[in-house]
């Protein structure tokens, strides 16, 4: 990408500044592939026959790009931030019909992979052990938890199959964040319980799902099957 000194660097530069430009480093753009033009306040950057693309510096140092990619009559935005070894990835892009998708954001669904029976008084964490979706890999397995790569609002589900008089919690850093409490019908079938809720999280926050069994009679039923899961994902 090239670098273009004009003759006001606190200004967009207009027609009669491009006139003048130099470029720095030999890092002029092979005639025909690149154009650098104003247009009222805009300064466009395009390139034929491949995607335009605008780099970023601080310091000297390259700290990312953005591509601007032909879509039919409409075009795309994709994002590509420098990671800490220096190689630029796309984690965003603003498709031209306004949908925005990213890859990288943290996002899980975990199941029970061992089925269990639970009918003992008292409140137990649930063995989530599998996951369909581990994006980024911050629910462990092994620990049953998912721990927050970032600060901000999550959003939680918890679906178990329960029986009887049963409390749900989502647990924030151990303790109880949020609890739903299900009751079965007359007939004592098995149901289904769901809690949903958004929580606020730090940086290594991390939060586990809780079930409480509150009397004789009452039991979680853990299957190998998706009809108890545990999921959540990073809103903003």
């Amino acid at each position: 990408m090239a670098k273009l000194i004009g003759t006001d660097p606190n200004q967009v530069p207009t027609n009669a500044d491009l006139g003048t430009m130099a470029y720095q480093d030999a890092e002029r753009p092979a005639l025909g592939q690149t154009t650098v033009k104003s247009a009222g306040t805009a300064l466009i950057v395009e390139r034929t026959g491949d995607a335009s693309n605008l780099q970023f510096k601080s310091d000297g140092q390259n700290v990312g790009h953005i591509y601007g990619f032909k879509n039919g009559s409409g075009g795309d935005l994709a994002f590509y931030p420098t990671n800490s070894s220096g190689t630029i990835t796309q984690r965003m892009k603003i498709h031209s019909d306004g949908y925005v998708t990213m890859p990288y954001q943290p996002t899980f669904t975990a199941y029970i992979n061992t089925r269990t029976n639970w009918t003992t008084t008292g409140t137990q964490r649930l063995p989530f052990d599998g996951t369909l979706i581990n994006q980024g890999s911050h629910f462990n397995t092994s620990t049953n938890r998912f721990t927050a790569p970032t600060s901000g609002r999550y959003q939680f589900n918890l679906s178990l199959n329960v029986q009887g008089d049963i409390i749900v919690y989502i647990y924030k850093n151990g303790s109880s964040y949020h609890a739903g409490e299900y009751r079965s019908n007359p007939s004592g079938t098995w149901e289904h319980c769901v809690l949903e809720t958004i929580i606020t999280l730090s940086t290594n926050d991390y939060v586990e799902a809780y079930v409480k069994l509150t009397g004789t009679g009452n039991a979680w039923n853990g299957g190998s099957s998706l009809w108890d899961h545990f999921s959540g994902h990073l809103i903003n």
